[in-house]
Order: C-alpha cells, then structure tokens, then sequence
C-alpha cells in the first residue's frame, strides 16, 4: 500500500513538473527573452555609449516593472551585455560602436560593423541665452518620479532653456524611442526630393508582387494605414515584441505579414511599417555600407555628431525605435522641420514633404500625419497652437516643432507620466512675458 502511494505521489509530481516545464516554454520562456532582449540591448548602450555604470542603468533605464527583474552581466573585454531573470532566458547584446548596440538572437552570425567616413565636421553651433522665465521648468519638468534627463527649449534659433540630469550632459546620446520613425520618414522625403522614390510608388517589395499587397502604396506605410497585419502591443508575445525582440531580420519578419485591411482603409499604429520605410531607403543603395554613409551623412549635414541608429543582427537599421541623438542633436533635427526643410545653405527635404509631414491623414484620424503626431493628439483642454506636430517616443522622448511660436521643444526620459501639455502651455505663456 505504501509503495503503492509513493507510486502514485511520484507520478503526480512528475506530472506537475511536467505541467510547470510545458507553462514555462510556452508562455514564460517568450516572455522572458523579450524582457532580457529589452533590457541587455539598452543597458549595453547606456554603459558602453553613455557611459552610465551599471547602478545607475537599473535606478535610471531599467526601474520599471517588469523590466526591474533583470540581472545584467557585463563583458568589458568583448564589449557585449547580457541579461537574464534568475539566470534565465539569458539574452546577450554587443557594442558596435559607431553602429551602437547589437541584439543578438543566437550566436553572433552578421558581425555587422561601420567605420565613420573621417571628413571635415559641419559645426552647426547653437547660441544658447538662457532666459529667467523658464526657471521654473527646474522643478516643473524634472520631478524626481518622471526620470528626466534631458529638457531643452530653442527659441527664434536660441537655447532659452537646457537642463540635464545627475550623469548626462550636452554630449550624451539619448533613444527617442519611436521618435526614430520621424527620422526615417525623413530618410524617405529625402530619397523622393532626389526622384528615387515617390509617395505613390506601389509594388514595394518582390514577396508581395502575387497579391494585394503589391497595391500598399509608400503613402500609406508613413501614413500607418497599409492594411498589414500588426499587434502593437508589448506586455506579451505580439508582433512588435517579436519583431524588436525575437528576429535577427526585423524587415523579413514584418514584410512576410499578410493583408488584414485594404490599404488605406484603417489606420492601424504600427512600428512594423517604420522598418519596412527603413528598408524600402537602404533599397536605393548598393550596400548597407554606402546605405549606413548615407544615414551618417544625413546626421552630419544637421551637425548631429552624436546621433546614430542601431541595427538588428542582420544589419537592418531599427528605424522604428533605436535612433540615439544628444537633446542639442534633437533639437538640430526639430529644427529642420521649424526651417521647412532648410539647412546648411540647402533644401535637405522640399517644404512639401514638410507639409505632408504635419497633415492629418484623414479626418477620422486628425492626430497623425506622415510619421509626426499633429496638435490633435494632444490633450483639448489645453489652448495649445494647432500648428504644433512632434516626434513622441515611449516613456515620453518629445521634440516639439511650433511654427507659430519659432520654437522646438525636446524632453528626454524614462517615464511617460511627464506632463507635456503643461510643458508646452507653460513654456509658451513664459515666453510671451
């Protein structure tokens, strides 16, 4: 009788092991190495670009639930990071230097790389006058619950306004987030200023030339409404975990998604389509590598010195998320769009492109345009000028373009709780005194 009893003990904990084996690999496991895929890709460039050690990364980057679970190991001599929760579903990223940090999937199989082309540097000097009305933003903006590390104001072509926080300065790059998708929509207006591509060019991609897919036109992948099946949604397994997390080849991945709309019927958020736009760029070039000079010439040509783009394993520039540039370097690219397009003595995209970019694209959808949210995705309660569009990112990365007012904003963080709108109203009324 007793053995019989263990007999059957034994059989139930191995079936609850079992049980506990299959919950693990089919639900925690995804679940985990998209958490230790987020947290050892941003903390490898916070320690190796930034220059943040690894306390301040988990205070600072990583102290929010559940990314606060991951432990990270660091390699100086290889220059990699790796995370992992209770030593599992380790995930290991790599610093590539002028290319930022790599996320790997398995083993390193790419070994991406870039070299800066060395040339003369174009300095585009900012004057910065601070103003005394503005002081108030000290505390305003950096309450101690938002994170904020970076806040500044240019005003008729001056910086009114600059503040950081404990570890960052002028110099240190920042992710934007999705704020990258603003600049891959410019990538693109550039390539159409030069008659490579078009906005109602069609038949975008060879593997969607036997459906209807090749009728999505390139209007409508920066206008987010190409049909195209996507889950933006990141506190569990979707498309866009997948995409940034789980693929070493982010522009296969999203160019093998299906129809679900007609083009141009719905619009649908998607970082998906911001890496295709990246991809149908690289296109036009005849390597990654003139490709990777095009997009570093581009930040040159701003005197972005210290912006860059990060690459999924393969060597697709993340244009959907990964962009870093200092709050000086964000403000140059605002400052494009306040210009119309102006910069160094040249039209670097048309005034259209610009005029596209802050339209609404329909009337049932009044906050977006061409990759830039418009003044409707704001809250109404605040008189704010229609004019206004920005670049937003995830927990809160703003640069803010007013025509009207002659003004850019950029704030920089880890938490999206900051109050724009208070922000911009406050920093408008301040001004006008």
């Amino acid at each position: 009788m007793k053995i019989r009893t263990k007999r059957i003990l034994g059989a139930i904990f191995l079936f609850i092991l079992l049980i506990g084996f299959v919950l693990y690999k089919v639900y925690a496991a995804p679940m985990l190495g998209v958490l230790n895929g987020y947290a050892a890709k941003k903390a490898c460039t916070c320690y190796f670009a930034q220059g943040k050690s690894l306390d301040q990364i988990k205070e600072i980057d990583l102290s929010f639930e559940p990314i606060d679970m991951a432990s990270l190991d660091v390699n100086d001599s290889n220059k990699s990071m790796q995370s992992s929760v209770y030593g599992l579903a380790k995930r290991t990223a790599v610093y590539r230097g002028n290319l930022g940090c790599i996320l790997l999937k398995g083993k390193d199989d790419y070994n991406i790389s870039f070299e800066k082309q060395i040339g003369p540097s174009i300095e585009r000097e900012l004057v910065k006058q601070t103003s005394d009305n503005l002081s108030f933003l000290d505390s305003m903006a950096f309450k101690p619950e938002w994170k904020t590390e970076a806040v500044l104001v240019l005003h008729s072509d001056t910086i009114v306004y600059e503040k950081y926080s404990e570890g960052v300065d002028e110099t240190t790059p920042l992710l934007g987030w999705s704020m990258t998708k603003s600049i891959t929509s410019t990538l693109i207006g550039m390539l159409v200023k030069e008659g490579k591509l078009s906005l109602d060019d069609k038949g975008l991609f060879q593997e969607w030339s036997r459906d209807q897919r090749s009728t999505i036109a390139l209007r409508q992948l920066l206008h987010m409404n190409s049909g195209l099946y996507w889950e933006e949604v990141y506190d569990q397994i979707s498309t866009a975990t997948n995409m940034l997390y789980n693929s070493d080849d982010m522009v296969a991945y999203v160019s093998s998604q299906a129809l679900q709309n007609g083009p141009g019927t719905l619009w649908k958020y998607s970082s998906g389509t911001s890496n295709l736009l990246m991809e149908l760029a690289r296109r036009q070039f005849s390597s990654d590598l003139e490709f990777y000079d095009y997009v570093h010439d581009f930040f040159e040509e701003l005197g972005m010195h210290s912006a860059f783009i990060e690459p999924d394993e393969s060597g697709n520039l993340i244009g959907s998320s990964y962009g870093y540039a200092s709050a000086r370097d964000w403000a140059r690219f605002g400052k494009l769009y306040l210009d119309d397009g102006f910069t160094n003595n040249k039209q670097l995209i048309d005034t259209s492109w610009v005029d596209f970019s802050r339209t609404a694209v329909d009337d049932k959808n009044p906050q977006y345009g061409g990759h830039f949210w418009l003044r409707a995705n704001m809250d109404n309660s605040y008189e704010l000028p229609d004019d206004l569009y920005s670049a937003n990112g995830f927990q809160g990365q703003y640069v803010i373009i007013i025509p009207s007012h002659d003004l850019v904003l950029v704030r920089l963080g880890n938490n999206d709780a900051f109050e724009v709108e208070r922000f911009v109203k406050s920093t408008i009324d301040a001004l006008k005194n």
